[in-house]
């Protein structure tokens, strides 16, 4: 692992965010490759992995907050 990859890892466990060390340790320690495709494969992979998991975070995040207005609202028209 190298000392960039480690960084991420140490302010990841500093901040407590103990579920995105698996995450970044599998970004940055790959398995030896023997050829350019099977390399090229594995960090697409790993790049799909990270933007499905921000899109479906980016998609929590935008139901939380229509759902927190959706609530705010109804609780308004039943105190008016």
């Amino acid at each position: 692992m190298s000392s960039f990859s480690a960084f991420f890892i140490a302010i990841a466990r500093k901040y407590e965010c103990a579920g995105f060390v698996p995450i970044l340790k599998s970004v940055f320690q790959r398995p030896a490759m023997d050829h350019w495709k099977e390399s090229f494969i594995y960090y697409f992979h790993q790049i799909l992995n990270i933007l499905i998991t921000v899109l479906i975070f980016v998609l929590l995040y935008l139901t939380a907050v229509k759902v927190f207005k959706n609530i705010s609202s109804l609780l308004n028209i039943i105190i008016i």
